[in-house]
């Protein structure tokens, strides 16, 4: 009997052992995918960070662009003013 409980014992601590080794090998793999989870967070963060960037250089430069039409516009509105002046000092 007491061969049949250490028996029984020596089963239990393998199964245990196996079990044991499984989970590890599970946590492990869990700890990988975890890696690469976060990897690809940064890379998706970085990513993000990148766009806005780009978003505000290029509003920033529709804004110069707004600035740079309204003076070419004031400038083609004074060049006619003085165009319609000094077609009055020709057409007389």
């Amino acid at each position: 009997e007491t061969n049949e409980v250490l028996s029984t014992i020596d089963e239990n601590t393998k199964v245990l052992s196996e079990k044991i080794s499984s989970v590890y090998e599970k946590v492990g793999n869990m700890l990988e995918s975890n890696k690469k989870v976060v990897g690809v967070t940064s890379s998706v963060s970085a990513i993000s960070e990148q766009t806005m960037a780009n978003a505000e250089e290029a509003a920033a430069m529709t804004n110069e662009h707004i600035e740079q039409a309204v003076q070419a516009q004031k400038l083609v509105s004074e060049l006619l003013e003085t165009s319609k002046q000094i077609s009055k000092y020709i057409d007389k």
